[in-house]
């Protein structure tokens, strides 16, 4: 994404620039198409994507068409010496693409007049799901330490829905793929087996993404709502980056210009993931009181997990949650957990019984 917008903004400036680029280097048109695909398809699925370079006044800028929609466009002028106006004009522009009222991307203190460019990137996530969930839960979401004592143990809101759904399974890891509306796109869930951490499958997840699932097949699912936002600074990948020297490999990078001082002063990447249903839910009692009674499989998510948004080609976004403290609506369960435990055990029993 950066190399296809950077060279849309700095590539041959004459009054056929675009066709010029397109002879020059036909393999860009390819890479923004491509982009373009994957752009719709997210939208299609519920997610927003965006993508800006805010370059500083000094700096030549244009438009690149094939790239100019509602969240992505090649780049924008901006006065960085007025670092207040410049903070709040970036963050206000990230939020609005995202759907947020507020975000902080970027503050005051990061900007001035020594500032060349600023890149930013976002992507929020509220999945339209394929299979509709039908019901709203409360059970224990636990955390374990390596040894399988619990460390922790929060009531939280479950999503409940009976469907047929893809699982994996590994030395590490059981999965389940929960598609979207578009039918290659999904969430992965990763639950780690006992002595594993949620960093080790967050670090081999490219296994998880290459490995061969098992064919769907009706099982109960139970996915806690919850919602994580994280920003990242990649400032260490491209601080200071000249753009000629990013693009050096490419043909046009001959039309640059030497004397623009074009740096990169800082990448930033902001994260939401918003998972919840898509219509109101009907609530029922407590999961931990009905659950021994399916006669079903059940995947149960009510522990740390990994979770992967992802189609056949593309790793959206990845993550891990080790509990949903601050994440997840706040609920009570009518038991506490030390009471409830009989109904787990009673669970995992005939969860054991039934896989063998």
């Amino acid at each position: 994404m950066v190399r296809v917008t950077l060279a849309g903004i700095y590539a041959d400036r004459e009054s056929d620039k675009e066709a010029a680029l397109q002879d020059e280097d036909p393999e860009l048109e390819e890479s923004i198409s491509e982009l373009g695909k994957r752009y719709e398809k997210a939208t299609n699925a519920k997610f927003r994507m965006a993508s800006r370079l805010f370059l500083s006044n000094e700096l030549p800028v244009r438009e690149f068409s094939k790239l100019s929609t509602a969240n992505i466009s090649s780049a924008t002028s901006i006065d960085f010496a007025h670092n207040v106006e410049a903070s709040q004009r970036i963050n206000d522009w990230l939020g609005k693409a995202l759907g947020e009222q507020k975000t902080h991307v970027v503050e005051p203190n990061e900007l001035g007049v020594g500032t060349r460019g600023i890149a930013i990137s976002g992507i929020s996530v509220n999945g339209h799901w394929q299979h509709r969930f039908e019901s709203l839960h409360k059970t224990y979401f636990v955390t374990r330490d390596l040894a399988g004592q619990v460390a922790h143990s929060l009531c939280v809101p479950m999503m409940h829905t009976f469907n047929m759904f893809a699982t994996i399974a590994t030395d590490n890891a059981r999965g389940i793929f929960i598609p979207f509306s578009q039918a290659d796109m999904g969430m992965l869930v990763l639950l780690p087996l006992h002595g594993i951490e949620t960093k080790d499958l967050l670090d081999d997840v490219q296994i998880y993404f290459n490995n061969a699932a098992d064919p769907p097949r009706d099982m109960h699912l139970f996915l806690p709502i919850f919602r994580v936002e994280y920003d990242k600074q990649l400032g260490s990948f491209v601080q200071g980056l000249d753009i000629e020297d990013l693009l050096g490999e490419a043909k046009f990078h001959r039309n640059f210009d030497q004397n623009s001082n074009s740096k990169i002063n800082e990448f930033k990447h902001r994260t939401v993931v918003h998972i919840q249903p898509n219509r109101p839910l009907i609530e029922m009692p407590e999961t931990n009181a009905i659950k021994h009674d399916i006669n079903e499989e059940v995947f149960d998510v009510n522990q740390s997990f990994v979770f992967v948004i992802m189609d056949r080609d593309t790793v959206y976004v990845a993550g891990r949650i080790e509990h949903l403290d601050g994440l997840t609506p706040k609920v009570n369960c009518s038991r506490k957990f030390a009471e409830s435990r009989y109904h787990l055990k009673k669970l995992r029993k005939w969860k054991s019984k039934f896989l063998d």
